[in-house]
């Protein structure tokens, strides 16, 4: 062990030299008028790219798991957003795919269309506002693949095919399977920014709250930088103060996004396909009660229509007709045979 006073020493001319140096240095570039705010945006750009990867580990860590359960999950691509070009949208940035009561939808030139006159899938430009009442609902496929959804009584303005101003009322977003760019959810108090998930956005009596169903989400504004990962709820107040909360997946807290989900075509899918989505759009995790009846879901081919069936519904009819029937348990939905007693 070395002893202090074995440790190099600066002896007085050498202290002298460095002064002497550093009066005579260049003071260098000056720094721009805007340089602290373009330090902070690139900053801000590195950090949601993280986000991005954490998220995309987290995805890749949970699928291990549920396969080593002998749990069926989706097979899910991540991409690396990061590395996007965002151009400026040159036809329609989104499409209704299902209107339940009066939706108003106001372009950019004023021109006012009402839910009565929409011909389904109809074409949305960048500029226009989607107004729902106070008892309708919608859901919009984003040009880019996100399926977004409107909770009653909503405002919003779509910008982009990136951006989305929220106005009033709650906006979902799923953007897990799309090929597009991460979306922004803009509000008045911060702006939420997809990080490749399920979450909500809501604005009631001046508070900003962000529900994380999967994956995770970065909510900016100038005096906040914040992540929210899954199953947590945060909600934001205009002086800063932030709260969170427990959220599960599964809860009725999701009941509405349900109700307005894009219709699953069975058409000539697979029963796993079919369980696939069910469990996308519940947040339940699908288990089999016995084996074999995973690989029977795999191969065994659907025909029909589940129009109007929402993902809560569904399962009923479409697994009857191949006599399965599907049972939730806690966070679980069990897929087991159908053992109709003889008569």
């Amino acid at each position: 062990m070395s002893d202090r006073n074995d440790r190099p020493r600066i002896r007085r001319d050498e202290r002298d030299l460095v002064g002497d140096l550093l009066s005579i240095a260049d003071s260098g570039p000056e720094i721009p008028a805007d340089g602290a705010d373009r330090i902070k945006a690139a900053i801000k750009t590195q950090w949601r790219r993280d986000l991005r990867a954490r998220a995309r580990r987290r995805w890749t860590i949970a699928a291990a798991g549920v396969a080593a359960a002998a749990i069926l999950a989706v097979a899910v691509t991540t991409l690396d957003r990061s590395d996007r070009v965002v151009t400026r949208p040159t036809g329609p940035v989104a499409y209704f795919d299902v209107v339940d009561g009066r939706v108003e939808v106001v372009s950019a030139d004023g021109r006012s269309i009402v839910s009565s006159e929409l011909d389904l899938p109809r074409a949305i430009a960048a500029g226009s506002w989607i107004r729902t009442a106070g008892e309708s609902r919608a859901g919009l496929r984003l040009g880019e693949g996100q399926s977004l959804r409107l909770d009653v009584d909503t405002s919003i303005r779509l910008a982009s095919t990136t951006r989305v101003d929220l106005e009033r009322g709650a906006a979902y977003l799923d953007s897990r399977d799309a090929n597009g760019s991460p979306v922004d959810i803009a509000t008045p108090f911060g702006i939420a920014s997809d990080v490749g998930t399920q979450f909500e956005v809501r604005l009631t009596e001046g508070l900003l709250s962000v529900a994380v169903r999967e994956g995770v989400v970065a909510i900016n504004r100038d005096d906040l930088d914040l992540e929210v990962g899954s199953g947590v709820a945060v909600t934001v107040s205009a002086d800063g103060r932030i709260d969170r909360r427990r959220i599960d997946p599964s809860s009725g807290y999701w009941t509405w996004v349900q109700e307005i989900a894009p219709p699953f075509d069975i058409e000539g899918r697979s029963v796993a396909d079919f369980l696939g989505w069910v469990s996308r759009e519940t947040g339940s995790l699908i288990r089999y009660s016995e084996p074999g009846l995973e690989r029977f879901a795999r191969d065994t081919v659907l025909h029909g229509t589940a129009a109007g069936l929402s993902p809560i519904q569904a399962p009923d009819v479409v697994l009857a007709s191949c006599g399965l029937i599907a049972e939730k348990n806690g966070e679980f939905l069990v897929v087991r045979r159908d053992r109709v007693p003889s008569r």
